[in-house]
């Protein structure tokens, strides 16, 4: 199955710009997840894959072939709204066999391969059942199931898991991972839920300002991000200013912190660490590390599984998640390893 390309891709609006220079290689049979706040052209850029909006400027590849001029229905690409848009006169099976109606494909090979899409989808025996005796995440698999009925080149969701309850939509981010895993077949998700694409993703496009900010696999965005952007978009994170004293060292709310600087930025600039919450450890008497802060605890937060700390520090308040038995108002000292913390230029 062929890589898909992106070549310069803008799309506007009459004035307003939804994408700018959009390039991308994604790479065949994996989950790719392009996530961002809403607003920032994700959906667009799937509604271009898919034919459903033409680009302003820009070329899209499926291999060797340019989409643009092939019309949406030509293309061999299956979606899945966010409304899954049913029919609902419809039963089960003439819903997956739908498509396949269309393109003249005869009645029996038509219910078979309705039938081997509700076991791959695990409602084996619901083919005569109607779209209102099922719940939604019954339909969100039809839906599924429908768009894999002309085994597409590329299967694309906009956002299929945003209108199921939370515990049904984290039980199908992973079935949604195993199908496409038993599939082998290249899947675009739209989302704006981190800890969806985290879950699902092989790779994950962060967009956000109607551009792409970074691509990479999930650890690498999670742990390694380009900016500050997208330190700030996925998951919970802390910026501590600091000033770059020289090529190996920064000063950073009144303490000196050795660390490795990216060769570009030049003495007196401006930074931020990057720190996640669970990378600083938290001390009730001073630590014998060199990396470490002096705090008062502001707000302590029990969330089951970990407790988030809130400590103010210069003036300056950092978060730290671990299991701790300390109270609000203690003297503490937090501490990290540098290898840990992420220089972002401001």
């Amino acid at each position: 199955m062929p890589n898909l390309i992106i070549q310069a891709i803008s799309k506007r609006f009459g004035q307003t710009v939804a994408l700018e220079d959009v390039s991308l290689t994604l790479p065949e049979a994996k989950l790719i997840c392009f996530l961002g706040p809403s607003g920032c052209g994700k959906t667009t850029l799937l509604r271009l894959i898919a034919g459903l909006e033409q680009a302003s400027s820009g070329k899209i590849f499926l291999g060797e072939t340019e989409l643009s001029a092939i019309a949406a229905h030509k293309r061999n690409i299956g979606m899945v709204f966010q409304s899954f848009a049913l029919f609902p006169h419809l039963n089960v099976a003439n819903n997956i066999a739908y498509g396949l109606k269309i393109r003249g494909v005869d009645k029996l090979t038509r219910l078979k391969r309705a039938e081997e899409l509700l076991e791959l989808v695990q409602l084996s025996g619901l083919g005569k059942r109607h779209i209102s005796q099922l719940s939604g995440g019954q339909r969100q698999r039809i839906a599924m199931a429908r768009a894999l009925a002309l085994e597409p080149d590329l299967f694309l969701l906009d956002e299929p898991l945003s209108a199921l309850d939370a515990k049904l939509r984290e039980a199908m981010q992973v079935e949604l991972k195993l199908l496409q895993q038993r599939l082998g077949i290249t899947t675009i998700v739209v989302t704006h839920d981190q800890q969806e694409a985290m879950t699902m993703a092989d790779v994950i496009v962060v967009m956000g300002e109607n551009r792409v900010q970074q691509i990479g696999a999930p650890l690498e965005i999670y742990h390694k991000p380009k900016n500050r952007f997208v330190a700030d978009f996925i998951g919970s994170n802390n910026f501590i200013p600091a000033l770059v004293k020289d090529t190996q060292s920064v000063s950073a709310l009144g303490s000196i912190f050795e660390i490795a600087l990216p060769k570009s930025l030049k003495v007196g600039a401006q930074v931020a660490l990057s720190i996640r919450p669970e990378k600083l450890q938290l001390y009730s008497s001073e630590p014998p590390k060199s990396s470490k802060l002096a705090g008062t605890i502001k707000f302590i937060r029990d969330l089951g599984s970990t407790v988030e700390t809130f400590v103010e520090v210069a003036g300056h308040e950092l978060s730290v998640k671990g299991i701790q038995h300390l109270a609000t108002g203690d003297k503490v000292w937090l501490s990290f390893d540098p290898a840990d913390a992420v220089i972002l230029e401001v």
